[in-house]
């Protein structure tokens, strides 16, 4: 099993904001999300969703680094 760091949408912030959790690589874009918080902050995406991710930006500034981020559920 492949783990790796995706970000996840945080819906309810008032600025775009992503929380890092960990997810299982099923193969090309689609991972399962292993973990997600406690507590707050409430995620877009939840444990054990399959989801699609893509490389992005997480900000403006072009010294920012592209993260994986999970952007839709995966069928």
């Amino acid at each position: 099993m492949s783990v790796a760091t995706i970000h996840v949408y945080l819906p309810e912030e008032r600025v775009d904001s992503w929380y890092p959790v960990r997810a299982e690589h099923l193969g090309g874009d689609r991972y399962r999300i292993l973990e997600e918080p406690a507590e707050d902050p409430v995620l877009q995406f939840h444990r054990g969703d399959v989801v699609r991710c893509r490389h992005q930006k997480l900000g403006k500034a072009a010294a920012i680094a592209d993260a994986l981020v999970a952007y839709e559920i995966s069928n």
